[in-house]
This record gives C-alpha cells, structure tokens and sequence, in this order.
C-alpha cells in the first residue's frame, strides 16, 4: 500500500476480513505520524473464505428433552445464512410446532364470543369480544355503516 507516496508494508492474513485489513493499514499509518487518506494499489480483489470443520453434534430439545443429532451438513448450512444460534428443538417437535401444535412461547388464544344488544339498533348480535361496560357494541351492519360514514358522522 502507498501512503502520501511513501510505501506502508502490510502483512495480509488469509482469514482477516477485507475492512479490517484497510483499518489496520490506517492504524499503521496513524501511527506513523501519517494522518489522511491513504491509496492501496495492490488490494486482494476477493478475500479468502475461512475454513471451518463441522463435526455432527448432539443437542438437547428444549421442548420435549431428547437429543438429535446436529450434523455437519445443518451446521454448514446454518453459517452459510448467517444464523448464530444453533437449533432448540428436534425434528419432530418442530413438525409440530410448524403445523399448530406445539407449546410455543405464544400459546393460541380461544376466541370468544359474546351475545349482545347493538348500541345503534337493537337488533340481538353475536361478537368476538367480551364487551367492555360503558362502551357501546355494534351489529356488523351498524359497525360498517359508522365505518364508512368517518369519524365525524359517527360521533354525532
């Protein structure tokens, strides 16, 4: 690298990642009493990948307690998107938790319904909330018409 026309020897290590090698450079030339930009005319045009062994590791679910295996071939794919937690459960317990039914931290929340009197027409109607005293309930028609008509016709 040359730096104001003066050359700054840099040694490049193989799996130091390109930005770190530039502020190295500059943390070099900093200390060399050389402030400012600096120009690299011989910079590496790809970085070299470090290598990485994977070995099949065996894990604990955190839902149903038993171990599986976390292989090599997931390990390379879960570093190849970036992930940086390793898997929490097995297989099947993910099946289930996919499909609906598992424990998740978000457990599924029964829908209530509740028969009531509409505020604006009086006709009986059913729904999906335990009304709050003192606030008035709506038929669908009722709620639809307020809800197209805007905020001024319904508070009038």
């Amino acid at each position: 690298a040359r730096l104001n026309d003066q050359v700054v020897r840099v040694h490049f290590n193989n799996f130091v990642p390109a930005g770190i090698w530039v502020a190295q450079v500059f943390q070099l030339s900093s200390q060399n009493g050389r402030h400012g930009m600096f120009r690299c005319d011989s910079f590496p045009s790809t970085v070299p990948e470090q290598r990485m062994e994977y070995h099949d590791r065996v894990l604990k679910c955190a839902e149903c307690s038993a171990e599986f295996v976390f292989t090599a071939g997931e390990q390379m794919f879960f570093a190849d998107k970036g992930f940086k937690n390793e898997p929490k459960r097995c297989k099947a317990c993910k099946a289930n938790r996919s499909a609906g039914n598992g424990s998740g931290s978000s457990p599924s929340v029964q829908r209530v319904e509740t028969k009531t009197v509409c505020s604006q027409c009086g006709k009986e109607t059913t729904v999906p909330f335990k009304p709050t005293q003192g606030r008035p309930v709506y038929c669908r028609e009722c709620f639809q018409q307020r809800r197209t008509l805007g905020p001024t016709a319904a508070t009038a």
